[in-house]
């Protein structure tokens, strides 16, 4: 008659795959559900590292605006039924930006903290130095009038410049920016990160200007 030895003459893969208690006449279920509780847990932790992406926010390049809003306070000047004026002064830097006619925010916190629309009436001519600091004052116009209103009082004036409009754009939270290069982590046919270069544009204080290197509809990773 034809014998064999159970452990010694099964196929080293069947061994593996089915360990064999010597005492017992099958497979070893305990050995085998450990075996499998591993390979469970083994493929848990090759998917997370595989793809770390799958955790992370996306966002898509897509076409918008680029925009930067200054702001500075100053004081309400020349009260009258008709309007109320305001003087503030901006930093050069931020002047440099501003246009005269250009859409303003004026809030004024002792009567409404809700913004007024207004109108930015004047630039001046000339800059003024205080402690070292060189600011040019600018008048704005507000329209609506309200009986709290009064002379001196404290008013924020926000003016948001438009650096391009109805162009590519990514966020700027998913720019990654290493000297002069910059880049975004786009995501790959397989869920993956891809480090990928582009060239931006204009920055404003959501947004960056795609000028080339990107196209409308990737899908871009956040940090």
């Amino acid at each position: 008659m034809l014998t064999f030895n159970r452990l010694a003459d099964r196929p080293r893969w069947s061994r593996a795959l089915f360990p064999v208690s010597r005492n017992a006449v099958g497979p070893d279920f305990g050995a085998l559900m450990a075996l499998l509780v591993l390979t469970a847990v083994a493929v848990l932790l090759t998917g997370c590292v595989a793809g770390p992406s799958m955790a992370r926010k996306t966002v898509v390049v897509r076409s918008g605006d680029a925009t930067h809003t200054v702001s500075a306070t100053g004081g309400l000047s020349g009260v009258a039924a008709d309007g109320v004026l305001a003087v503030v002064p901006f930093a050069e830097a931020d002047a440099v930006a501003l246009r005269r006619g250009e859409a303003v925010s004026v809030t004024v916190d002792a009567v409404s903290r809700a913004p007024r629309s207004g109108r930015l009436l004047a630039i001046a001519p000339s800059a003024a130095t205080i402690s070292g600091v060189t600011e040019y004052y600018v008048t704005v116009t507000v329209a609506d009038r309200d009986a709290g209103l009064r002379d001196g009082q404290t008013a924020r004036v926000a003016v948001t410049t438009v650096l391009a409009r109805d162009v590519l754009v990514v966020p700027n939270a998913a720019v990654i920016r290493d000297r002069d290069a910059s880049s975004v982590d786009l995501v790959g046919p397989h869920g993956q990160a891809i480090r990928t270069r582009f060239q931006p544009g204009a920055v404003g204080d959501e947004n960056t200007v795609v000028v080339s290197g990107l196209s409308a509809g990737q899908r871009v990773l956040l940090p």
